[in-house]
């Protein structure tokens, strides 16, 4: 078999021109979680103008690691076109991958709490705000803090996106993908066709983080560039969006301060800490 992928939780293989193969590593997150997120995310198909991973079997190898034969879906990586698709064709390809971000909302997941989906110990709040709170929490008692020593005011960065999540209004929770930027997403060369790697990462929450996260996840995607940036901010402040996507953006690179294996990431997090409060340019390190 043919390796097409892999990443943090599974390996992927092309089984043929209509399937692939998932792996996943023996300290896989829950199942039974993922195969209920899979099914919702198929069931929202219907509603969304790009393709999504649909589950045909499932089952667990001799060595431990349970697999999914998922359908094979159209189009290469987004991260992978940036290298080559220019001009108008690149415009059109960023406005299909926000409005593709926005669209996710439709998808409709049986939950009334905020927070985490397929985590063996998932974290759950009845309110958005208090989700974050505590995903900050969480992060915080294990980031080692002398690996940025340039945010001399951590603590008081930190307080900062505390403080402005408290004044977040989020009634109901729909599904969040989280991890929404060009490597997840698949597309031809000016449109997206498909939207894949729903992973552990995914949370019951406010359908504006994954917008927000669309595009401040540029600033570690390596064939994106400032011109793609500033295209996507003017989208968002065209939305209503810039505030938001501005709280959400520090609010994300707080949450992947424990992350020290990868310096494009950890270069990110101390470009977005570091900029004052408010001011939305991506400043990459």
């Amino acid at each position: 078999m043919e390796k097409i992928g892999e990443g943090g939780e599974a390996e992927v293989f092309a089984l043929d021109d209509a399937r692939v193969l998932r792996r996943f590593r023996i300290d896989h997150p829950s199942i039974p979680r993922r195969i209920e997120l899979m099914r919702a995310v198929a069931r929202g198909a219907d509603s969304l103008e790009v393709e999504v991973p649909e589950l045909l079997d499932h089952g667990v190898g001799d060595d431990g690691r349970p697999w999914f034969v998922e359908r094979r879906l159209p189009g290469r990586s987004m991260t992978e076109a940036l290298a080559d698709v220019t001009g108008t064709q690149r415009d059109r390809l960023f406005r299909s991958y926000l409005e593709t971000a926005q669209s996710l909302r439709r998808i409709e997941y049986p939950t009334t709490d905020f927070g985490e989906l397929i985590a063996e110990t998932p974290l759950r709040s009845p309110t958005w705000p208090g989700y974050l709170s505590a995903a900050l929490d969480r992060q915080l008692a294990v980031c080692d803090r002398t690996a940025y020593p340039q945010l001399t005011d951590l603590d008081a960065r930190v307080a900062d996106v505390r403080r402005d999540i408290e004044h977040l209004d989020v009634g109901h929770p729909s599904l969040v993908h989280f991890d929404y930027f060009p490597g997840n997403v698949l597309c031809d060369d000016h449109r997206i066709t498909a939207v894949i790697d729903w992973s552990v990462l995914a949370v019951a929450g406010d359908p504006d983080l994954d917008v927000a996260l669309a595009v401040a996840y540029l600033g570690v995607t390596p064939t994106a560039d400032g011109r793609d940036d500033e295209f996507c901010r003017t989208w968002l402040a065209e939305q209503d969006l810039a505030e938001v996507a501005d709280l959400y953006e520090r609010w994300a690179a707080a949450w992947w301060l424990p992350l020290d294996g990868d310096s494009r990431i950890r270069s990110w997090v101390a470009s977005v800490l570091s900029r004052p409060t408010g001011d939305p340019t991506r400043t990459d390190g």
